[in-house]
């Protein structure tokens, strides 16, 4: 999937914790801490505008598109798809 999901980056940046984050939020640690680690499906518009509002950022802080045919560990073309999640 080409759209990662920056949140641990994110939030760690405004120096939330995980915990702080879900209290914050409404969401359960496990849900913060799927999402972080790549193993969340999907993410809600609703979900990802409470975190802006928390983490007061922008929904690119959040997401970030890479095209399917770019190496994560390298940033060169590849054919094969790399990537699924980032946290």
């Amino acid at each position: 999937m080409p759209v990662l999901v920056k949140l641990k980056k994110t939030r760690e940046a405004k120096g939330l914790s995980q915990n702080e984050l879900a209290r914050k939020t409404g969401y359960s640690l496990q849900n913060i801490q799927k999402i972080e680690q790549g193993r969340a499906a999907s993410i809600t518009f609703d979900a990802l505008g409470r975190f802006c509002e928390v983490l007061e950022c922008q929904p690119g802080d959040i997401l970030e598109w890479r095209p399917n045919n770019i190496d994560d560990k390298t940033g060169h073309s590849s054919n094969n798809e790399v990537l699924k999640t980032a946290s």
